[in-house]
């Protein structure tokens, strides 16, 4: 299973942040979370101007029978402290709030097992 996570935010470094490294590659980066959950980078479209901010792009993988809070809370983990404006979970968008990420990821996956 692969749900889409879109990021907004105004920190230039948070993708090597989030993927522990300085070196990216959309679609190769990845991370390993609990319970074979992987974090893939999947890019950034860039903002053209100063104070605009800049949309990052991430897919969360898993296999059936891992637990959705497990997860929500390892991606949680990765976030919080960040200045992020937005996050949107498979076309859903979400105040970056803990329990609103939580809520909306495990719905997302709950409704694929």
């Amino acid at each position: 299973m692969k749900i889409k996570v879109n990021i907004l935010t105004d920190e230039s470094r948070l993708s090597s942040e989030v993927m522990q490294s300085a070196s990216l590659s959309a679609g190769e980066t990845k991370i390993a979370g609990p319970g074979g959950v992987v974090l893939t980078w999947e890019g950034e479209d860039f903002a053209k101007a100063a104070g605009i901010p800049h949309l990052i792009h991430f897919a969360v993988e898993t296999g059936s029978g891992v637990a959705s809070g497990l997860i929500a809370a390892w991606l949680w983990d990765r976030l919080k402290g960040k200045s992020i404006r937005s996050v949107t979970i498979d076309r859903t968008v979400v105040d970056f709030d803990e329990g609103k990420i939580k809520r909306v990821l495990q719905e997302h996956i709950d409704s694929r097992e």
